[in-house]
């Protein structure tokens, strides 16, 4: 969900939240016209629409808690509360400073090491890192003649070895997930 999306469900959700709490307030009496000294237009509106719905308090009240609850539990799930990824792996942190490397860069290293071997046709690389260690995930898009066990096993070995010589350790662990290719050759529409 991009940017735009989540600070219009924020908003909603704390609109929807609101207006439950303003009507749950005065219908349940804990705002009235009299203990208010001029009480605001919005809740003379709710208690004339409350007043002439009599017997329905229950279900004014209930409906309104509703909403207020609704739109708290949809404001808690728009707040992005997990922690971003790492985008640094330390490689190294003692009294001489922190040696760190962009896991974006491994992800680009690990592409490239990855669709320089025959057969792939398309790869696309997830670099993860988790605690101190770095996890690849590839997706590839092998060519039909190619056989996926013996090429995911030179990735794995392929990228092992890369790692190892560009941040000192390989990767705790190496994902491989491989599909056929589409045919390239582009066919056109008959209208």
């Amino acid at each position: 969900m991009n940017a735009f999306n989540r600070a219009f469900m924020v908003l909603l959700s704390l609109a929807l939240a609101l207006a439950g709490l303003a009507v749950f307030v005065v219908t349940a009496g804990m705002v009235t016209t009299d203990t208010v000294s001029s009480p605001p237009e919005f809740v003379r509106a709710i208690q004339s629409i409350h007043s002439a719905s009599e017997g329905a308090e229950p279900v004014w009240t209930g409906s309104s808690f509703g909403a207020l609850l609704l739109g708290l539990i949809l404001f808690i799930a728009e707040l992005p509360l997990r922690r971003p990824r790492p985008k640094q792996l330390t490689l190294q942190s003692d009294a001489s400073g922190v040696v760190t490397v962009s896991v974006n860069g491994l992800r680009r290293l690990s592409e490239r090491v990855a669709g320089a071997i025959p057969g792939i046709e398309q790869v696309e690389t997830d670099a993860r890192v988790v605690g101190k260690q770095l996890n690849l995930d590839c997706h590839l898009q092998l060519a039909p003649e190619t056989n996926a066990p013996d090429l995911a096993a030179a990735v794995r070995q392929a990228l092992s070895a890369s790692m190892e010589q560009h941040i000192g350790r390989p990767p705790a662990r190496i994902d491989v997930h491989t599909q056929v290719g589409r045919p390239t050759a582009i066919r056109k529409r008959v209208r």
